[in-house]
């Protein structure tokens, strides 16, 4: 592909979508990395260690270039695109979501699924926090205050909500 088709396809509106974008790619390649581990380990008997860290090293290694990409894109960016309102509202939504979902816990009435949601929950709203601020770093964006108190926000919540669990 060119240059000019990857930014038409990749080049989100804002840096939030961008970052959004490469923690759910993130996520999704988790998936056939685990596929390919058990295929290198039993299919082609590779040894455990290596079936193990291979796909592992190749995940790694796709989300990192993704990253990269990502970057240069916000790069070229004539000027900033931050959208760091709308981005403050989700962090503050997702924190109170994952909030509202303890309650049950702390008492010890929640069910197991609803522990493994809020944790699943908790982690993929921090992914989002971090690949924000990373990508902003790379970019070499400035980011408001408010961004850092809600992403120190979404870790307080996720450390809370995985303490009592």
């Amino acid at each position: 592909m060119r240059d000019d088709t990857k930014r038409h396809f990749l080049d989100c509106r804002s840096l939030a979508e961008t970052a959004i974008t490469w923690v759910v790619a993130s996520v999704m390649f988790i998936l056939p990395a685990a596929l390919a581990a058990i295929v290198l380990r039993f299919v082609f008997e590779l040894p455990e260690t290596y079936s193990r860290l291979l796909p592992f090293g190749l995940w790694l290694l796709s989300i990192s270039g993704m990253w990269l990409w990502f970057v240069r894109i916000g790069r070229g960016w004539r000027e900033p695109r931050l959208a760091a309102k709308e981005f403050f509202y989700f962090q503050i939504s997702a924190a109170i979501f994952v909030f509202m979902l303890a309650p049950g816990v702390l008492w010890g009435e929640a069910v197991s699924p609803v522990n493994e949601i809020r944790s699943f929950l908790a982690a993929l709203f921090v992914m989002i926090n971090l690949a924000y601020v990373t990508l902003a770093w790379g970019i070499h964006l400035k980011l408001p205050a408010r961004i850092l108190v809600g992403l120190v926000l979404n870790i307080a919540v996720a450390l809370a909500s995985v303490w009592r669990h």
